[in-house]
């Protein structure tokens, strides 16, 4: 649904870049159409107004049936203080014409224009459903590894592709969405996938360049070109749609924070990998690599045009890899393995998370480049060889008070103390205690009163010893 731009933003025509083989050259629009007159547009009253699907800056969104027809289409109509102002008129005109002369699968057709019986402005357009982008990420941001197998990876990274493609068509009759994100992205049911929101498309002009105080976005989104105000092309959609792979990959944003600061970072544009974002995904380098290029801040090192990134993106999909890359993510992984390894080897506090860190980095490693020699001699070592120091375990203990025992006090019990508690071992530490050779040196404490004694075993030998001082005591079953 529409998404409330930028404020003040608006619409404008400027120039287009078409880039081929890597070159700019000048782009005609695809038709001079002349913004109609408002008192040509005519009334209508063939439609039944039903449920709001959805409101922005500009108008609202209805659901209405087409009387003549018989059939359900969206509405858009200006808000009545918008349409007040001619500027605002001019540029809910200009979005009509550029949608509509968009004839793509992926860009919604545009049916009828006119003005309502109030005098608003609207236009009628194909009702689509299905689920944006933004909320199947948010989906599986919130399942995980729950989430339905339409939406797994693979199937996302088709559906941008024709994103792609569609987008690379509108540039290609000079029109810059201008405003790409998960929200104006949606996927259908049977496959289809849509563009949504044109309204701050800027159309090409042979006579002036497009800058940003023509065309809005979206921060988080946006190109550092649109925040600066400077001249946009179709790089300018190439960023969008980094940050929305981003995102699409991550299962979060590229920025994150308030207003100012989504501004700020993106200005300030430190490459980010997807795989460092979210380790616990399977992201792919090449992948990584794919989205690095398209957020690049400065323009000159993006793709330059949306076509080259579909390009790279549709290799990837084939099965095409970088090897090079791959075995240079291998030898990272290896060499980080390598270190947890040492650590590992070494006992004492912390060698367990460190040898489970050492084998998770081996598996990327090898998952990488399955013959690198690094990291199979790692993970040999893991295998055979232990800790120079064992870690040291505790042994549970209870300290609950012992029941009083009538009789004699075991003689061969070492005690070193008369305090009424004991700390009672499970069966296999009792089995480590028979099996020790050297006893703790006998305590000089006395012996208990007989009323505090704990009652014997019913089978085989015991082995208890005093929470104070810790010595063994072993006595025979009863």
């Amino acid at each position: 649904m529409e998404q409330g731009p930028i404020s003040g933003a608006t619409s404008a025509r400027g120039t287009a870049f078409a880039f081929e083989s890597g070159e700019h050259t000048r782009a005609k629009p695809h038709s001079d159409v002349p913004d109609p007159s408002f008192d040509e547009l005519p009334e209508s009253d063939r439609y039944d107004f039903s449920a709001v699907l959805g409101e922005g800056g500009m108008g609202e969104v209805r659901l209405c049936v087409d009387r003549r027809v018989r059939r359900p289409v969206a509405m858009k109509l200006i808000r009545p203080e918008r349409a007040a102002l001619k500027q605002d008129r001019a540029q809910f005109v200009r979005e009509v014409l550029a949608q509509a002369q968009l004839e793509h699968p992926a860009i919604v057709p545009v049916y009828d224009m006119g003005t309502d019986e109030t005098g608003s402005l609207y236009f009628t357009m194909r009702r689509v459903q299905g689920l944006t982008l933004e909320q199947i990420i948010k989906g599986l941001r919130n399942d995980g590894d729950a989430a339905p197998p339409d939406h797994s990876q693979h199937r996302l990274l088709v559906a941008f592709e024709s994103v792609c493609l569609a987008v690379h068509y509108a540039h290609m009759r000079a029109v810059f969405h201008c405003d790409i994100k998960p929200a104006n992205i949606m996927l259908g049911s049977f496959g289809e996938v849509y563009v949504l929101d044109w309204g701050i498309a800027a159309h090409a002009d042979p006579d002036r360049d497009v800058s940003s105080n023509s065309g809005g976005g979206t921060p988080g989104y946006m190109a550092p070109e649109q925040i600066r105000q400077q001249p946009i092309d179709a790089r300018t959609d190439v960023y969008g749609l980094g940050a929305t792979l981003f995102e699409l990959l991550t299962h979060r944003p590229l920025h994150r924070g308030t207003r100012a600061q989504l501004l700020e970072r993106t200005l300030v544009g430190k490459p980010v990998r997807p795989s460092a974002a979210a380790p616990d995904l399977d992201i792919a380098p090449e992948l990584d690599a794919i989205c690095m290029k398209a957020t690049a801040c400065d323009p000159s090192e993006r793709y330059a045009t949306v076509k080259e990134l579909h390009d790279a993106l549709d290799a990837y999909m084939a099965g095409d890899r970088d090897l090079a890359l791959r075995r240079a993510m291998s030898e990272k992984h290896a060499t980080i393995a390598q270190a947890f390894r040492e650590r590992a080897q070494k006992g004492g506090e912390g060698a367990i998370e460190a040898r489970s860190q050492a084998l998770s980095s081996v598996g990327r490693a090898l998952a990488f480049d399955p013959e690198n020699a690094a990291a199979l001699r790692t993970l040999v070592s893991l295998m055979t060889e232990g800790p120079k120091e064992m870690p040291r375990t505790r042994a549970p203990r209870c300290t609950a008070p012992s029941a009083a025992f009538n009789g004699r006090a075991p003689s061969r019990a070492r005690w070193g103390s008369s305090r009424g508690f004991c700390s009672c071992r499970s069966s296999t530490s009792r089995a480590s205690a028979r099996s020790r050779r050297s006893w703790p040196t006998r305590s000089r404490g006395a012996p208990p009163a007989a009323s505090s004694w704990p009652s014997p075993s019913s089978r085989g030998p015991t082995a208890i010893r005093t929470s104070s001082s810790r010595s063994w005591a072993r006595w025979p079953s009863a």
